[in-house]
């Protein structure tokens, strides 16, 4: 088993074509891989631990976008948005998004 969840973690961190992260049931970041390290220039170092909604760009985190996005996916099973993302630069970047419960 602990060496299937190596080879999961080892390709989901290493797509660079998609941008995967996971959050936990507080919204918190868990995961963070190349993907979106490229896309949005924070590091796993920089990202992991901080709530999910540093990605959202301010106007959409100020109008609660982030967790109306979890509340759909735990109502759902998915949310599925088009909405601008920032950069740790600061510059926004229009992302296709899908967020996706997980259950146990």
């Amino acid at each position: 088993m602990a060496e299937s969840e190596e080879r999961y973690r080892m390709l989901v961190e290493g797509v660079r074509q998609y941008a995967i992260f996971m959050l936990n049931p507080k919204g918190l970041i868990l995961t963070w891989n190349r993907g979106i390290q490229e896309l949005l220039g924070y590091t796993r170092d920089e990202i992991v631990g901080q709530s999910g909604q540093i990605v959202f760009s301010a106007e959409d985190r100020a109008a609660g976008a982030f967790k109306k996005e979890l509340a759909q996916a735990k109502r759902s099973g998915e949310s599925i948005k088009e909405h601008l993302n920032c950069h740790k630069d600061g510059t926004e970047v229009r992302v296709h998004d899908t967020a996706t419960a997980l259950r146990n």
